[in-house]
């Protein structure tokens, strides 16, 4: 089974800007359903208000999120895998990315941070920006992942230090950040009101546009990279591992290239390569 990646500037661009159009649209649905069920009284609006809502559980928003989460951390599996044929000395951190994303997609459809706040609530007696007390644990763990991926970032290019510091920026600015916002708000005017909505949708939109940024980011990564990124989910003989090259004379932009038996006997042509 083999799924072939092409990546392209303007692939990657029009993939973010798809992306930002049904995270705007999906942003425009909620703020209405909320607008008629909290301000004009219609309630449900025959399921309208609670499938868009973007601050509601499993829904329309929630799945489109986890899929986003679950893009990126397909992509960064696709890195890890062109990372371990180079013998980069980071490819470890893009797996351990890789999986860090599929777990917050899993809990992006399950909620469990959220099982974290009554007990912390309880045990620390938290109000205000700390409401929501998942919030204290969430800290400690980007604190963590900071201090973990320091090298792995530094090492990085300007250029991918500007798009990875975005989308992680961003992300964390709404999950964190509009949560501290959304706690105080709700610890004093609780959670039913306009402005709450729009709290939620504001955190909600960050979450998705950082993951966008992200899966730009991965895009534009690999396409610097890679011209034609074959991912194999087959095993393969030993004698068919892909070898590295520079980027050939012509500007190909391919760094893989299998070996001339393993060519002859495959009719694979140069400008694919074997991840």
């Amino acid at each position: 089974m083999k799924a072939i990646l092409h990546s392209t500037v303007s692939s990657s661009v029009q993939i973010l800007r798809r992306l930002l159009v049904v995270i705007a649209l999906l942003a425009v649905l909620s703020l209405l359903g909320q607008y008629s069920a909290l301000v004009l009284g219609h309630g449900r609006l025959l399921g309208f208000v609670p499938e868009f809502g973007l601050d509601y559980e499993n829904n329309i928003p929630t799945y489109f999120a986890a899929l986003l989460l679950l893009g990126a951390a397909f992509l960064a599996w696709v890195v890890n895998r062109v990372a371990r044929t180079r013998r980069d000395q980071f490819a470890r951190h893009w797996a351990v990315l890789a999986g860090i994303l599929a777990y917050i997609s899993v809990d992006e459809i399950a909620s469990l941070h959220e099982r974290l706040i009554l007990p912390i609530r309880h045990a620390l007696d938290t109000d205000g920006i700390f409401y929501f007390a998942w919030v204290i644990p969430g800290i400690v763990l980007v604190i963590l992942f900071v201090i973990a991926y320091a090298r792995f970032f530094w090492a990085l290019s300007a250029r991918w230090k500007r798009l990875f510091a975005a989308a992680g920026a961003i992300y964390v600015a709404g999950g964190l950040g509009m949560e501290f916002v959304g706690g105080a708000y709700a610890s004093q005017y609780g959670g039913e009101t306009l402005v709450y909505a729009m709290i939620s949708t504001v955190e909600e939109v960050l979450e998705m546009v950082g993951v966008a940024v992200l899966i730009y980011a991965l895009l534009e990564y690999l396409r610097a990279h890679l011209s034609t990124i074959v991912v194999s989910l087959d095993a393969q003989p030993e004698d068919a591992r892909p070898v590295v090259r520079e980027p050939s004379s012509e500007g190909d932009g391919s760094l893989f290239s299998p070996p001339s038996g393993f060519e002859a006997a495959t009719g694979r042509g140069a400008g694919t390569s074997e991840v």
